[in-house]
């Protein structure tokens, strides 16, 4: 089983009512509304039994995944010393599931527009080159950085990966958005 994580671009206000209401993430990952006007419809999106009328043409959001490379780029981003690079697996508001009426698992964390600008300018100040300072592939290794592939795959598998971050990251930012975290 590969465990991927993923960001998705998402406004303050629905960031704000995602954190408030997470049975709604997974409609907002697909596109949908987040609020449903039946029980029915909410039944019928979940399931993909049907679409109701207006998830008929949903955009859903921008989202990148880091594939399998998200724990060597948190890493190796670690290195740096910046607690802010470190949102891969850190910090955010956590986005919790519900089991009946208590709180459940985290299965996001959501980042403000404000907290994606400071994130913006951290990562934007690393380079391929510091990335490749920081790469030990023992050291990943006896570090436990999933998977344990470092000696095999190494940068030509992870700095791609840092590329499509940063890019995602940089555009959320210029466009005044926040985002979220996600795995699965």
């Amino acid at each position: 089983m590969s465990f991927i994580v993923y960001l998705a671009a998402v406004g303050d206000a629905a960031a704000d009512r995602l954190v408030a209401q997470p049975d709604e993430f997974q409609a907002f990952m697909l596109g949908g509304p987040l609020v449903f006007e039946t029980r029915e419809e909410r039944t019928a999106y979940y399931s993909q039994a049907i679409l109701p009328k207006s998830l008929k043409n949903a955009t859903r959001p921008e989202t990148v995944d880091m594939d399998k490379a998200w724990a060597a780029i948190d890493h190796l981003l670690s290195k740096h010393g910046n607690p802010i690079l470190r949102f891969i697996t850190r910090g955010g508001r956590a986005m919790r599931g519900r089991r009946g009426k208590k709180p459940g698992p985290e299965i996001a964390r959501v980042f403000s527009a404000a907290e994606v600008a400071e994130i913006h300018t951290a990562i934007d100040a690393i380079s391929d080159d510091d990335m490749r300072a920081w790469f030990d592939p023992s050291e990943l290794t006896a570090s436990q950085v999933y998977p344990d592939i470092w000696d095999e795959h190494g940068l030509d598998y992870i700095l791609p990966w840092f590329g499509k971050l940063k890019q995602f990251v940089q555009e959320r930012a210029q466009q005044g958005e926040g985002f979220l975290v996600s795995a699965g």
